[in-house]
């Protein structure tokens, strides 16, 4: 089961290896990844392509969890290829 993450992330040192390890600590596979800054700076945009055995649901709370995550959200693959 495949599913998509969008996530705003503070723009400091070392976040996307935070998330990154949190993802691999929780037994999830990355399959993608895109990054890109805010037209300001400050934060960082992020779509992840994750695959693992569980839903997404259980991820999100531990990335909420991390006091550089703004936002989290979860799709299902299907759902975003159909919606956007």
């Amino acid at each position: 089961m495949s599913f998509i993450l969008q996530i705003r992330l503070k723009n400091i040192d070392g976040v996307l290896e935070r998330v990154l390890g949190t993802i691999r600590y929780r037994g999830h596979q990355l399959l993608r990844l895109m990054a890109h800054p805010t037209p300001d700076g400050s934060s960082m945009d992020v779509t992840l392509k994750v695959d693992a055995g569980r839903g997404g649901t259980h991820l999100t709370r531990h990335l909420q969890k991390l006091f550089d995550v703004e936002a989290v959200e979860c799709y299902s693959e299907v759902a975003h290829a159909r919606y956007g």
